[in-house]
């Protein structure tokens, strides 16, 4: 049974999306001879740049993104409520012809 994407996980992979909304990048280290040494598991340094970039940083981004989100999701609950209630009556037309 192949696993369904959701259109989230679709758009994080879009080039410039995750700066947009404010996610921070993970840098991909460079392979090394000495794995012993270090963890290929190991991403504390990675969390703690972007907790102190996510404090450094203007919080007025996310704000104007979570806007045009929550207009977005709005309008898709409109669009998906409409196509509903078009579903409905065309069975309701189809079980009238039969």
């Amino acid at each position: 049974m192949a696993k369904q994407q959701g259109y989230s996980t679709i758009l994080l992979k879009v080039p410039g999306v995750k700066k947009t909304l404010g996610i921070p990048e993970i840098p991909v280290a460079p392979p090394t001879t000495t794995s012993a040494t270090q963890s290929p598991f190991s991403i504390f340094p990675a969390l703690k740049q972007a907790t102190s970039a996510t404090t450094n940083g203007s919080s007025s981004i996310p704000d104007e993104v979570s806007k045009y989100s929550n207009k977005k999701i709005s309008s898709a609950s409109v669009i998906r409520q409409r196509l509903r209630s078009l579903e409905k009556q065309v069975k309701g037309r189809k079980k009238n012809k039969k």
